[in-house]
């Protein structure tokens, strides 16, 4: 039941793959296969209902990623949007659960 009501980051063109490292979540966004010159914004909306934007930095053409700061034990909510210049070239969400405090996940 929660796989089906909370989205897994499958939309196309962008794949989002989140996961708990430690007291961060770990972002990775695979693009278009050689794609270049587009920047990765990702909206997080935390389980206190407080939003914030961040921006990853490219690792190799078509592959971003980074470290977002977990305050709080809940559903987080990522928006990953791949921007060239201000064209939308792609979108992606995906939920992720942090069932445990931040200092337990050491």
């Amino acid at each position: 039941m929660v796989a089906w009501t909370l989205p897994t980051g499958n939309g196309d063109p962008l794949q989002t793959e989140a996961k708990v490292s430690g007291d961060t979540l770990e972002v990775t966004v695979t693009g278009p296969a050689g794609f270049t010159g587009g920047a990765i914004q990702v909206g997080v909306l935390a389980p206190d209902l407080k939003s914030s934007s961040v921006n990853l930095p490219a690792i190799s053409p078509g592959h971003w990623q980074g470290h977002l700061p977990v305050g709080a034990v809940g559903t987080y909510l990522l928006h990953v949007v791949l921007l060239k210049g201000t064209a939308v070239v792609g979108k992606s969400d995906v939920a992720l659960v942090v069932p445990y405090s931040p200092a337990y996940l050491h």
